[in-house]
């Protein structure tokens, strides 16, 4: 993206919606289940995502989650939250604070498959050794439409990569470290544990 008076902004985008989208292939959308329930199988997930803005806005963002219920992201130089449940805990330059949410979250719950009003099946791709088959969605919604695309592994049927396209709105996420060890508390457990194991109490 060139900028006047700014250095150009590169971000990786390897996408771009076609007509065919607009197409039903049952077969892309019987893998695309398949990838939904291999992920609803996960016990804790990372990714990274990268969203710009098509004229040289960008956000990248470091995700954790854990199974059954929590959440933590990191925004580069910007905001850190971390769902827990029912609850929602924000920090920023004035520390930690927490609201509820309106629904409890979830995790794992992939369900991108039901989201689709159509889906063909893409390019192949080889991820750093993976081999891959693009999946292709178009969803939409009160006229409008999204697109989206899921690099789902041929023998794990995990989803490795995403990308969503809409306007003024180029999202592309990279999932990684499947049921790693990710341990993710909300602010305060770790010094309530600590106090109970001390015979302590702690109010926090």
């Amino acid at each position: 993206v060139q900028r006047p008076g700014q250095p150009d902004l590169r971000v990786e985008f390897p996408y771009a919606a076609t007509g065919a989208v607009e197409k039903q292939d049952p077969s892309a959308l019987d893998l695309l289940k398949q990838a939904d329930a291999a992920m609803n199988a996960l016990k804790s997930l990372r990714s990274l995502e990268t969203l710009t803005d098509g004229s040289g806005g960008k956000a990248t963002t470091h995700y954790e989650f854990q199974s059954p219920d929590r959440m933590h992201y990191q925004v580069e130089g910007g905001l850190e939250s971390i769902a827990a449940g029912s609850t929602q805990y924000d920090r920023d330059a004035g520390g930690w604070s927490s609201r509820p949410r309106v629904d409890p979250y979830v995790f794992p719950n992939f369900t991108d498959a039901a989201q689709a009003s159509t889906a063909v099946l893409g390019r192949t791709e080889n991820l750093n050794g993976i081999a891959t088959q693009v999946v292709e969605t178009a969803v939409s919604a009160s006229g409008d439409t999204t697109y989206y695309a899921f690099w789902i592994g041929v023998d794990d049927h995990l989803i490795h990569q995403s990308a969503m396209l809409a306007p003024g709105h180029f999202m592309i996420e990279y999932y990684s470290d499947y049921n790693a060890l990710v341990k993710i508390q909300a602010p305060g457990e770790a010094l309530v544990q600590r106090g109970q194991a001390d015979g302590l109490t702690v109010e926090l």
